[in-house]
C-alpha cells in the first residue's frame, strides 16, 4: 500500500516536497508501487533540482545506503572511472561494505564534483 493512504487526511497533501523539489501528487504513481515513486521521484530530481540533489537522491535508490551512511561518506571514499566505480561504506556496527556504483550514478556524482 503506498504510504500516503496512511495519512489522516489524504486531500491535505498536494504536492511531495523534499527540499526545494515539489512533485505534484497527481503525477506520482502510487498505484505501480515502490519503483513507480522511485520513477516519479527521479523524474522530479532530474527536472527540478541541482546536480548535488540529483546525486543525493541516486546514491540512496541506486546504493541503497542509510541516511547516515551518506553523511559518512567521504570524497576519498569513491573511485570512479570512465567505466567502473566503487564506493567504500562505513556501515553501522562496523559493518563495512564495499559497493559498486553504476554509469548512471558515476555520471551524476561527477557531475556535481565538477561543478
Amino acid at each position: 500500500m503506498p504510504f500516503l493512504d496512511f495519512l489522516p487526511n489524504r486531500d491535505t497533501y498536494q504536492t511531495i516536497q523534499w527540499g526545494q523539489l515539489k512533485i505534484p501528487l497527481e503525477l506520482v504513481a502510487f498505484r505501480s508501487g515502490f519503483h513507480g515513486m522511485n520513477r516519479t521521484l527521479l523524474r522530479g530530481v532530474r527536472t527540478q533540482a541541482n546536480k548535488r540533489d540529483n546525486a543525493i537522491v541516486l546514491s540512496f535508490l541506486r546504493l541503497g545506503l542509510r541516511v547516515h551512511e551518506l553523511c559518512d561518506l567521504q570524497l576519498t571514499d569513491l573511485t570512479l572511472s570512465d567505466r567502473k566505480g566503487t564506493a567504500y561504506i562505513r556501515g553501522k556496527e562496523d559493518k563495512d561494505r564495499e559497493l559498486s556504483v553504476n554509469a548512471e550514478l558515476r555520471a551524476a556524482l561527477q557531475g556535481d564534483l565538477n561543478e
